[in-house]
């Protein structure tokens, strides 16, 4: 707050001073003239409410200047009736007795910051007006008459020649920047004074004063902004929570801030400090009011500390509760009811009430429920068809005063209907029902149509069947022997019996034949693979120590005729499984597909025997499989010279292709105990897996080991592949007890 502070200017001979207010910032210099020059002096006094000032020139300027200041500082309020408090003082020849004898021109003004409006007040008699200036630092306009020189003041006259030749301005401060002020003798610093600083402000005084007409007096005052008085909010309040008030109002387009008050009554004849909030861009504000009394609230908006009108005040209390919407009841899993319903933002609890008529008689409406959640759970054994309402609660704004009931809405007195969703030999099943604990499946053969049949219980909304025909029809229960609550009846369902044909009297022996035959292919594969590796080990412990035979041209011919002859043989196997499968599969859909004619007869098919093909096929290929593995397996005849052998020798010739085959690939994976071997893309933690086992014979491209997440060691081999008809890479992990030599074979297989 600024201090009141008096400044008298005109009693020595030079004087300089400066300051800051809420009036803004001022400045204020007198300089004394020649001995013969017209004295001046200016009476200056403020405080944070007005700021009065006086100039006058003639003999009794200072003591002139010094009463009216006091009296126009004294002076309560000034109205629009401006200027009659000056007129009344200058007419009042009491108050002027003792004042030395002369005439007197003078400058008074008053400037007033009361909100809501701040206001300037001037008067002049005999000198030039104030000078104003507005933000743009244009001078204002005070509709001022053209000067009377001869204009002047004095105890024993008053004004000369009348009033009329006293000047008067009243209006806002809005707008304005700059007042300026300046005697008659400074009147060469007019143009110049806003720009100019203090030090050359006070050269200026003092390099003029020798030739001026009079004294010199300078009053400057950068005035500072007028604000606005904030417009006038509308404040509102709802219950956002049960213990929570939300305060709401629009905005002011100049307000800075809002000033939140609270009093028990609503004149606020003393008001209680809620929130002061500093951020103009905040119109919500939440608290808990008190719950013991009723409490009025109202918001000031607020422009740099001038509060506006205040808003109409409200009253949260006391807290009218809204009924809930009760929606429709529906069956609980369990069999019993769930209720719920809206929920209400300024209740801490609900009621439910329940009755078996509509409109709840004293002697039989019941509280069922009381709690917080907005929804309950009536157990298995309620009674169906009751009616319930609900109502909200609040125990600390609203202890006496619940909301009103809610509308009643009865509750379901049986389970819904089921409805078939599958129909077939096999199985039936239909919709589950909310609140079934059961299902009553109700069978009535084809030769039994119009009477009961028979009647199964399950618990789960399907039933195998097992191919019985039959009509069929299902119901859901509560609870067992609860025929009140239970379902209607299902719309009955039909399962017809299955026609038999010929086709579907071979087809089981198709099917059983067909893993047999698959089985003993995959098995030829596997056992001449085995021989192949077992043949190789042989010769290579034969022939460690001998030096190589040349091999004639025409045995290999006769290993690769052998080589061609097993491989026609495995391709015939894989066609033999692919045309079981198609035949399988083909049989087993016209098995599932029954014809609506029956074939009158049994005459047998002209189709070949399937029983004889599949044994003449098995024991072909058999004696194939007997003939190539005897082929591998022969003892090789070792030749005590290099003379080759007139009869080729076949087994000896395929382990020399397959040593060599092993020497240009280095290290073969032959996994020969059979051990699980899925093949991943890498050797670490989160690689995919490629393939579920690995290939029987495998190129091994290298070994690495790595530390796994336990801190034991694993070795890990990458292999090639083949896929889709061209080269794979894939990776697999060696079992801790694996026996490496009957793992891989090969001379730069890892060990």
């Amino acid at each position: 707050m600024t201090p009141l502070r008096q400044l008298i200017l005109g009693s020595s001979d030079f004087a300089f001073e400066r300051g800051q207010s809420v009036h803004g910032r001022w400045r204020a210099g007198y300089a004394r003239a020649a001995a013969s020059a017209v004295p001046a002096a200016l009476a200056l006094t403020l405080d944070a409410a007005r700021l009065v000032f006086v100039l006058a020139e003639g003999p009794s300027a200072l003591d002139f200047a010094e009463r009216l200041g006091e009296a126009l500082w004294t002076l309560e309020t000034v109205g629009d009736d401006w200027p009659a408090p000056l007129v009344t003082w200058l007419d009042d020849g009491a108050r002027w007795t003792d004042l030395p004898a002369g005439t007197v021109r003078f400058v008074v003004g008053r400037i007033d910051r009361q909100p809501p409006v701040s206001f300037l007040s001037l008067a002049w008699l005999g000198l030039p007006p104030v000078r104003l200036l507005d933000r743009s630092l244009s001078p204002v306009d005070l509709g001022a008459r053209e000067q009377v020189s001869e204009a002047h003041w004095s105890a024993q006259r008053g004004v000369v020649p009348d009033l009329t030749a006293l000047g008067t301005y009243r209006s806002s401060l809005f707008g304005m920047e700059r007042l300026l002020l300046l005697s008659t003798g400074a009147q060469r610093l007019a143009d110049d004074l806003p720009d100019l600083t203090h030090a050359q402000l006070q050269q200026a005084l003092q390099d003029w004063r020798d030739g001026a007409s009079g004294d010199l007096i300078a009053l400057d005052v950068r005035l500072a902004p007028v604000l606005a008085m904030p417009s006038a909010v509308t404040l509102s309040c709802r219950w956002v929570a049960p213990d929570l008030v939300e305060l709401r109002w629009n905005p002011a387009p100049n307000a800075t801030g809002y000033r939140l008050e609270t009093s028990a009554a609503p004149d606020f004849a003393a008001p209680d400090l809620l929130a002061e909030l500093t951020d103009g861009r905040q119109v919500r504000y939440v608290f808990s009011p008190p719950p013991e009394q009723r409490l009025y609230v109202r918001v000031v908006p607020l422009n740099q500390g001038n509060a506006g009108l205040a808003s109409a005040p409200v009253c949260p209390l006391p807290l009218t509760l809204v009924a809930p919407v009760l929606g429709p009841v529906r069956w609980a899993a369990d069999g019993g009811y769930l209720l719920h319903w809206t929920p209400v933002p300024q209740a801490n609890g609900y009621e439910v009430q329940a009755a078996s008529g509509e409109r709840f008689e004293a002697g039989e409406a019941t509280i069922v429920y009381r709690g917080e959640r907005p929804e309950c759970r009536l157990p298995l054994g309620t009674p169906p068809g009751h009616f319930y309402r609900v109502r909200s609660l609040n125990a600390l704004y609203a202890p006496a005063t619940p909301s009103p009931w809610s509308e009643a809405v009865q509750a379901p007195t049986r389970l819904d209907t089921p409805v078939f969703t599958e129909v077939s030999h096999e199985r039936l099943a239909w919709t589950p029902v909310a609140g079934a604990q059961s299902y009553q499946l109700q069978i009535v053969p084809l030769d039994m149509d119009g009477q009961r049949g028979e009647e199964v219980s399950v618990s789960e909304p399907g039933s195998a069947v097992s191919c019985v025909p039959g009509t069929y029809r299902v119901r859901a229960l509560r609870q067992t022997g609860d025929p009140l609550t239970a379902s209607e009846w299902s719309a009955p369902v039909t399962v017809a019996p299955v026609a038999a044909t010929p086709a579907t009297l071979a087809a089981p022996s198709a099917r059983s034949f067909a893993p047999v035959i698959i089985g003993a292919a995959l098995v030829a594969l596997l056992v001449g693979a085995a021989l192949g590796i077992g043949g190789l080990r042989v010769y290579q412990s034969a022939n460690a120590t001998r030096t190589p035979t040349p091999v004639p041209e025409e045995v290999i011919a006769a290993t690769q005729q052998v080589a061609t002859l097993a491989a026609e043989r495995a391709t015939q196997v894989a066609a033999l499984e692919m045309a079981m499968q198609r035949t399988l599969d083909a049989e087993m859909t016209r098995t599932h597909q029954p014809s609506a004619t029956p074939s009158p007869t049994l005459t047998p098919s002209a189709t070949p025997n399937m029983t004889a093909t599949r044994d003449a096929i098995v024991a072909a290929f058999a004696a194939e499989l007997t003939r190539t593995a005897d082929a591998f397996t022969a003892t090789p005849t070792v030749s005590p010279t290099l003379t080759p052998s007139a009869t080729p020798d076949v087994s000896a010739t395929a382990v020399v292709l397959a040593a060599e085959m092993l020497d240009q690939v280095t290290c073969a994976l032959v996994n020969r105990d059979n051990l699980s071997l899925p093949v991943f893309s890498g050797p670490y933690a989160g690689d995919r897996q490629l393939v579920g086992q690995a290939p029987l014979l495998a190129e091994v491209i290298e070994s690495k080991t790595i530390v796994a997440k336990d801190g034991a060691e694993e070795r890990w081999l990458r292999i090639a592949l083949a896929g889709e008809g061209q080269r794979a890479e894939g990776w697999l992990r060696v079992p801790p007890d694996a026996d490496l030599t009957r793992l891989m074979v090969g001379s730069a297989c890892p060990q």
